[in-house]
């Protein structure tokens, strides 16, 4: 067993929260050995494989720890701010005891951020990763994007319809080709601003999506799972269909996604974007994808 690593919880919010607590377990050998953690994502150019984090004010933080045997805890400080939008990392230890470092038992942390700017009042945002909507899939003849196929989301708030946004070619990103979706703006329902409420994302065809979010004011957050949660029995993009459920990365415990097991009747190029949280998520499945 190389190890697991595992964080207090799957979301934060930088400029709100200060720390996270991870509980590291590693093999005996490295008892009495230094370890180091830090934050890690996958590689930009898609490769199969994780890389310690670009984003600045992530990439300075690391801890180096004396490794017992069984469990250990360390808290990572966060960054006040961050010079980007929204990001989901990986929690990970290397050290000269480890043959490769070992990462985060899940498919990772959001790191929503506080952005007063962006969201005046009671309003909120989504960004809608824009590498997740521009990717296809090898397999796909038809070179559809991920964006094209899901076509448009409907975000809803305790049940009732804040917004709907269209993702494919049609759709109004920003300089990086993120969709970004406002909530608690003039003329939603008073529910789109309510702190607390379970946001949901539901598709064109009447899918909703496996990923969920609370509702925070204030607070720009990340989507980047596109696909449909189980069960999904409406219409498909193509004849082939199969179940599933979103698999875990190697290299880990037990513990799967925040958002719980997800599984669908989408075709599985589909499922299985979604299923490693599309590009972000991928860890040593097995997938590659490539740019249209």
């Amino acid at each position: 067993m190389p190890g697991t690593v595992t964080p207090q919880q799957r979301s934060y919010v930088i400029g709100r929260d200060r720390q996270m607590s991870v509980t590291v377990e590693l093999p005996n050998n490295c008892a009495g050995t230094p370890v180091e953690l830090r934050f890690y994502q996958p590689a930009a150019d898609g490769s199969n494989g994780l890389v310690p984090v670009t984003e600045p004010a992530l990439a300075a933080i690391t801890a180096t720890a004396k490794a017992a045997t069984g469990s250990f805890s360390v808290v990572l400080p966060l960054p006040a701010a961050l010079a980007g939008d929204p990001v989901r990392v990986l929690p990970g230890v290397s050290g000269g005891c480890l043959a490769t470092p070992v990462y985060d038992s899940g498919l990772g942390v959001d790191l929503a951020k506080l952005d007063p700017v962006e969201n005046p009042g009671n309003t909120s945002t989504i960004v809608v990763l824009g590498a997740a909507l521009r990717w296809v899939s090898p397999t796909n003849p038809d070179k559809t994007t991920l964006g094209a196929f899901t076509g448009s989301i409907t975000v809803m708030a305790n049940g009732v319809a804040c917004s709907s946004v269209k993702l494919g070619k049609a759709a109004v990103t920003d300089a990086a080709g993120n969709v970004r979706i406002h909530l608690g703006s003039a003329g939603q329902p008073i529910q789109c601003s309510i702190a607390g409420a379970t946001v949901t994302f539901v598709r064109a065809d009447g899918a909703t999506l496996y990923e969920k979010r609370t509702l925070l004011p204030g607070v720009t957050q990340m989507i980047q799972n596109l696909a449909p949660e189980a069960p999904f029995d409406g219409p498909t993009a193509t004849a082939t269909a199969a179940k599933t459920v979103a698999p875990i990365p190697p290299n880990t415990g037990s513990e799967g996604p925040s958002t719980g097991p997800g599984g669908s009747d989408s075709p599985p190029w589909l499922l299985a974007l979604g299923g490693l949280a599309v590009l972000l998520g991928v860890v040593g499945a097995g997938l590659m994808f490539r740019r249209r």
